[in-house]
């Protein structure tokens, strides 16, 4: 008798659960980008993808949002390969452990890149330095440079 009603209740249960719902996101919508680029402009953070996506916001959870509130499905930060830092962004090295990778690398740029190449180059030119290096200590970062439309990797 005990088993019949422990039976019941599970399918009793069965239409409450799939009226709430479980919380997951759909995999066909799942935005997965190789390379981010982190920037401070005017007190605001600025997240930019190679997929064309882009947040900002006063931190970078409000800069995730803003970039998912536009983006055509969900942007995934832990897919990134490749970090570009702007100038005074490494101090948020340690929030970005939360949504990327360890073996993500990072590269400081300078000006204005191109982020449709970025992906492409560096499959040709890889970055020394990844965030697990970074914030073990390690805090030289290899520099990115666009010159007349090329892109150049200072490594130290």
């Amino acid at each position: 008798m005990k088993k019949w009603m422990g039976f019941l209740l599970a399918l009793a249960a069965i239409p409450v659960l799939s009226l709430r719902g479980f919380g997951g996101r759909d995999v066909g919508k799942l935005q997965p980008v190789q390379v981010v680029a982190l920037q401070a402009e005017g007190g605001k953070l600025q997240l930019q993808t190679d997929t064309g996506d882009y947040g900002r916001g006063e931190d970078l959870a409000k800069a995730l949002e803003d970039m998912n509130k536009t983006a055509l499905g969900w942007v995934e930060l832990d897919t990134a390969e490749y970090l570009l830092l702007g100038a005074g962004t490494e101090a948020y090295l340690p929030q970005l452990e939360e949504y990327l990778r360890p073996s993500c690398c990072l590269c400081s740029v300078a000006g204005e890149i191109d982020m449709t190449q970025v992906g492409e180059f560096f499959r040709l030119h890889q970055p020394k330095r990844t965030l697990a290096q970074y914030l073990a200590g390690e805090r030289s970062l290899p520099r990115l440079i666009s010159e007349e439309g090329r892109l150049k990797l200072v490594q130290e």
